[in-house]
């Protein structure tokens, strides 16, 4: 019997152990590190895309994503009934072009009624101004501005900035994220004549004559 330390068999077998554990942690290192290095291939989902799944009529309808309120609308609302006659006509001209350039959604219905009464009250000033004149009479022999005038800046002021929201201008227009399918073409290009100066200048949607 040995006393004060560990017999020479003790001791070696610790040392093999010591060994054999160092032994495998190596190993262990180097097999992550090939792993870490080895490029990964990924799996192919077996899940069908939906453009597919509407090939082979095997959609189903209860696990199509739901509808929200900022989803784009494809196809224009019809007119509020609240409208009046000159904001209804608005509407029709701007609610189809909102929709195909993607900047209409459920949430913004509000926001384009304001814009069609804006546009409505910018049409009746101009013709309040044309059928009275740019001034009235004043105190004494003095003559000042109509009163329509201020109001007709104001109004347009607004009705720019609510074209803007919707991109109908051509400043506007860099400011939203049109629909994928517009990008290219002549909406996102400025050049389909849908921009603020077709509300400014020029016949108005009902004045028009074929």
């Amino acid at each position: 019997m040995r006393v004060g330390g560990a017999s020479p068999n003790g001791q070696a077998r610790g040392r093999r152990t010591a060994w054999a554990s160092a032994a495998r942690l190596s190993m262990r290192r180097l097999r992550v590190s090939r792993d870490t290095t080895r490029p990964r291939i990924s799996k192919m989902s077996s899940r069908l895309s939906q453009t597919v799944k509407n090939l082979r009529g095997t959609v189903r309808i209860d696990r199509l994503p739901k509808p929200t309120a900022l989803d784009r609308l494809r196809t224009a609302p019809q007119a509020p009934a609240h409208l009046s006659e000159r904001a209804r006509i608005e509407w029709k001209a701007l609610a189809p072009v909102c929709c195909e350039m993607g900047t209409l959604t459920n949430a913004d219905l509000r926001a384009l009624e304001l814009l069609c009464e804006c546009l409505a009250t910018e049409s009746d000033l101009r013709e309040t101004l044309k059928r009275e004149g740019l001034t009235i009479p004043g105190a004494g022999a003095n003559s000042k501005a109509h009163p329509a005038t201020k109001l007709l800046e104001s109004t347009r002021n607004q009705a720019v900035r609510l074209l803007c929201e919707f991109g109908l201008t051509p400043r506007g227009r860099l400011g939203v994220e049109l629909a994928p399918a517009l990008r290219a073409n002549k909406v996102a290009n400025h050049s389909n004549g849908n921009g603020a100066d077709k509300y400014f200048d020029g016949p108005r949607p009902w004045e028009r004559r074929e």
